[in-house]
């Protein structure tokens, strides 16, 4: 998720910031979730002419083709092959739950990842890189992770207020601790600081962390963010 889907999801938790068009009972909320249906008129067949003699091909059977058989120069239609059965050996495709299994737990996993401070924290690294050794010296290392670890909840809260500078309604920057994002502010911090460990340039790489180490520390960093934003997510001050 970017900082700025994080200061949109920290702003919809203000009281003077509820969406509009919020269904207050029963009937607005099926009209929301059912949208009327949209019918279909389809054209009418031409008349046939009195007195013809052309036939009228029978109505397609469910599973087979409505294609029409072509004849031979003589008049003689030339009969298709059957139509395979529907259970025949047909394609098998990969099953739907499985893929969408796969896309909830990645989405899960980078719900709270600034993508925004990852992407430039990365480029500082490379940046850095020796060009011989294509090594980033461990002081180096250090002192960018801690200056983006510091930089991360500045950047939450930078957005956050340009979104309530440009919202309108003559609102005041959320100068006050109980108006900040903290929990956005939290979990964008913990979330760079579990994947930026897991990168080969990190201060940590190496022998004090293996690469297995710093991918299981990101599992187990987003599923506690997970677990525990419904728990500290609260109305924020307006």
């Amino acid at each position: 998720m970017s900082i700025h889907s994080m200061a949109s999801a920290a702003m919809a938790r203000r009281p003077d910031l509820a969406p509009a068009g919020v269904p207050r009972d029963l009937a607005g909320i099926a009209a929301a979730v059912a949208p009327a249906p949209v019918i279909y008129s389809l054209p009418r067949p031409p008349a046939q002419p009195a007195g013809s003699n052309r036939s009228v091909a029978p109505p397609a059977q469910p599973g087979t083709s409505a294609r029409l058989p072509p004849a031979e120069p003589g008049g003689r239609a030339i009969p298709l092959a059957p139509a395979q059965p529907t259970g025949g050996q047909a394609a098998v495709s990969a099953p739907s739950g499985a893929t969408g299994s796969v896309s909830a737990a990645l989405q899960v996993i980078t719900t709270y990842v600034p993508t925004e401070t990852l992407a430039l924290y990365v480029a500082f690294l490379a940046a850095l890189r020796d060009g011989e050794t294509q090594r980033v010296d461990a002081t180096s290392a250090l002192g960018v992770f801690c200056f983006f670890i510091a930089a991360t909840p500045l950047f939450v809260w930078l957005v956050y207020a340009a979104r309530l500078k440009t919202s309108g309604g003559g609102r005041t920057l959320p100068l006050h601790p109980a108006a900040w994002p903290a929990w956005e502010m939290f979990a964008a911090t913990t979330a760079f600081a579990a994947w930026a460990s897991g990168l080969p340039d990190s201060p940590f790489a190496g022998p004090r962390m293996a690469p297995a180490i710093g991918g299981l520390l990101v599992l187990v960093t987003s599923t506690l963010l997970g677990l525990a934003a419904p728990v500290f997510q609260r109305p924020l001050k307006a």
